[in-house]
């Protein structure tokens, strides 16, 4: 949706829970939207029946995949239907179908042909929940079945969502801009510079397209660089904040505190806290 994609579905494993839980999750988050979640294909599914949708849906489709795996098989399958169904019909990855898995596991997603984006699932926090509920079982505790679930950490961006499903081209122009450089510490006045365009008119049609402004994306952009960092690597703040466009960390402390309310070395220190004191309890 952040990349102008109307048009969405899942394709997910109904033998298992936590892909239906993903799978309607997905449905309330696109729905929330205004938007339709158009197709949602069991897998795995013919690859007839994926022509066959593909050819009566709209061509701008993503679709998240119960796991990276799972979507490996399906549009990199050994056989001579593998990403054929898709190239037989002439629809491109990702230019007219953007493809998200989930999972990351950077074997098959690299492999994958265009390299496969996919959710960064939180394994480290997921491993300490799994631990912890081990634990009580171990010690005699009644564990009852309801579902512990994990947010994940982001998305790791690859050649098959590598595409703006926008029809404003000046404002393409501009979203990408502000992707490919958000952490290199640009702000607005930089954005306006790439389109011949007035920055009022700009941030006027930018908003329609996407919701936000080109500040709102820039900000956006940054903050999730700088959570994903703090709770995937032990790097110190100075890095953090020479990695994500801040000069001093002292900026990063002040511009991290306005948007989360806590102050980075806080925010990392708690969710390290959570998952280490589950286990403990």
């Amino acid at each position: 949706m952040e990349r102008g994609f109307k048009h969405l579905a899942y394709c997910g494993d109904p033998g298992f829970n936590w892909s239906n839980w993903r799978k309607e999750r997905f449905r309330e988050s696109v729905e929330s939207s205004g938007l339709v979640a158009h197709v949602l294909i069991r897998c795995p599914a013919p690859i007839r029946n994926i022509r066959g949708r593909a050819k009566k849906g709209p061509r701008f489709v993503d679709q998240p995949s119960a796991t990276s795996c799972r979507h490996f098989r399906l549009l990199r399958h050994p056989s001579s239907e593998s990403l054929g169904c898709l190239q037989e019909l002439d629809i491109a990855v990702p230019e007219e179908v953007a493809v998200l898995g989930v999972d990351n596991d950077p074997v098959l997603c690299e492999l994958a042909d265009p390299p496969l984006s996919s959710v960064i699932c939180n394994v480290h926090r997921t491993g300490f929940e799994a631990a912890s509920l081990l634990d009580r079982m171990m010690h005699g505790e009644q564990v009852d079945s309801k579902p512990v679930l994990v947010e994940p950490t982001g998305i790791q961006t690859r050649q098959s969502t590598d595409v703006l499903a926008i029809t404003d081209p000046d404002v393409a122009i501009a979203l990408r801009f502000i992707r490919e450089n958000a952490l290199a510490g640009i702000n607005v006045s930089d954005v306006v510079r790439q389109v011949p365009l007035s920055r009022r008119i700009l941030e006027s049609r930018f908003r329609k397209a996407i919701g936000r402004s080109p500040h709102d994306e820039i900000t956006r952009l940054r903050l999730d660089r700088v959570k994903e960092l703090l709770l995937e690597t032990d790097l110190p703040l100075s890095q953090i904040a020479s990695r994500t466009g801040f000069e001093h960390t002292e900026y990063l402390t002040v511009f991290f505190r306005k948007a989360v309310g806590v102050p980075p070395s806080s925010f990392r220190a708690s969710h390290a806290a959570r998952a280490v004191g589950k286990v403990r309890d």
